[in-house]
């Protein structure tokens, strides 16, 4: 009769429409949780087509080497057409620590990860006394680098980013 609603039918509406919100937004959350459950299991099958990542070699690293840990020419990416380090050359002797500091993003969790023998270089050598670090099993590999990182709440009082000891 009326073109206007009375107040009784716009609250009723309102109330409907806050009882139907709550169920649909269960709903969208269970999806969103679907989503991720597909996700974390489709990253799980996944590390089984993974190549490995190691190729042992015979020989070990020397324990009388001067040098204990050598880059030489590294160049590394996490996609071929970004390369986050250029040209790397470095020299870490048994007993020496290295601090790696500078800005977010220039690469020092990287060249860590390539000391510590996680990631090979895309391109030049990383070795231990003339080994490969990426020839070296596990448990040759992990009594050689150690990486400390700082504490991220104590980034303005200390500079220091990385710090590498060679054992």
């Amino acid at each position: 009769m009326h073109d206007r609603a009375t107040v009784g039918e716009v609250t009723t509406v309102v109330l409907l429409m806050q009882m139907l919100s709550t169920p649909v937004i269960e709903l969208v959350r269970s999806l969103e949780w679907l989503e991720e459950g597909a996700a974390s299991l489709a990253r799980l099958f996944g590390v089984g087509t993974v190549p490995p990542d190691r190729h042992p070699v015979a020989s070990t690293p020397r324990q009388d080497s001067p040098s204990v840990i050598r880059l030489s020419g590294v160049r590394f990416g996490y996609t071929p057409e970004r390369e986050v380090l250029h040209n790397v050359d470095l020299a870490v002797c048994r007993g020496e620590r290295l601090a790696l500091v500078g800005p977010t993003g220039a690469g020092k969790s990287t060249l860590a990860r390539i000391i510590a023998g996680i990631h090979p270089p895309a391109s030049g050598t990383a070795t231990v006394a003339g080994v490969p670090l990426t020839g070296l099993r596990p448990d040759q590999l992990r009594p050689q680098p150690a990486q400390g990182t700082r504490d991220p709440g104590l980034a303005a009082a200390r500079p220091l980013r990385r710090i590498i000891s060679c054992r």
